[in-house]
């Protein structure tokens, strides 16, 4: 959601999303900023790796126009 939605790390600390999680799951523990921060990272991570390693099996010619 804070990736689709472009949504600042900081949104899950704010009382209104909080809230959210309560009513959708109580036992969900809401993660911190930092938390969701690393989460991210890792996963851009991650599909950057997966990327590398498509690119090196295929072949990309790029064009531009200016």
């Amino acid at each position: 959601m804070i990736i689709i939605d472009e949504l600042l790390f900081r949104h899950v600390e704010k009382e209104g999303f909080r809230n959210f999680c309560l009513v959708m799951q109580h036992k969900f523990p809401v993660p911190s900023r930092t938390t969701v921060a690393c989460d991210c990272l890792n996963l851009f991570l991650d599909e950057k790796q997966n990327l590398k390693k498509v690119l090196k099996k295929e072949r990309v010619c790029l064009t531009t126009d200016t």
